[in-house]
């Protein structure tokens, strides 16, 4: 493991945000295997939260087709940035000849609405579908033993219960810590400042 070439010894503390989160969850399960002591800090993530997503859509639409699949993650990613209306957008990706449309179009729907170019728009959505298809195949091989904290928005969609069904994957109680604010709105402000006076008092006292 490439953490091990910059830390070669434990303990370690690894974190990650969103589907960064599940990253997290795996390095750990793969570092206890090494023996090491894990603790893990997840910031609105767990290994169930974003394959929900994609469980939630299958389970609206038991006739699916990869278009659909493709549409319903674009327009999600859309409506991260932007208000739209969410089954007309993905009504019309949907209708589109191939996944470059359903891309472009995306991208032009976000056009003036954030700072970032249309080519970077368009990496981070392809990006972000990658993941969701990623997140809705992975499942944990074992549960984890250290210590885990979450960190879960006040305000979110998610129907997995507090701790975003991470008791089902972890041997100890999961410590949460509830934050103002969306999965985005939680990276800024007096929410962010709130994240970081915890991570910092978690990380010194390993």
């Amino acid at each position: 493991m490439h953490v091990k070439e910059v830390q070669p010894v434990g303990p370690y503390c690894v974190s990650g945000y969103s589907f960064g989160a599940t990253v997290a969850f795996e390095m750990g399960l793969q570092l206890e295997s090494l023996g090491e002591q894990v603790s893990l800090l997840l910031l609105d993530g767990s290994p169930a939260y974003v394959s929900s997503h994609t469980v939630n859509y299958k389970a609206r639409h038991n006739k699916h087709s990869k278009q659909s699949e493709e549409a319903d993650a674009l327009t999600y990613f859309i409506s991260l940035f932007k208000e739209v209306d969410y089954q007309k957008t993905k009504a019309e990706l949907q209708a589109l000849p191939s996944w470059e449309a359903r891309l472009s179009t995306s991208t032009g729907i976000l056009s003036g609405t954030t700072p970032y170019p249309s080519d970077q728009l368009a990496a981070a959505a392809e990006s972000f579908y990658n993941k969701l298809s990623a997140a809705d195949k992975y499942q944990p091989a074992n549960k984890v033993n250290g210590e885990v904290t979450l960190f879960r928005a006040k305000d979110n969609f998610v129907k997995l219960g507090n701790d975003y069904g991470l008791s089902k994957v972890c041997k100890r109680k999961v410590q949460i810590h509830a934050i103002d604010g969306n999965h985005r709105e939680i990276l800024r402000g007096e929410s962010m400042k709130k994240i970081a006076q915890i991570l910092r008092s978690s990380i010194n006292e390993l």
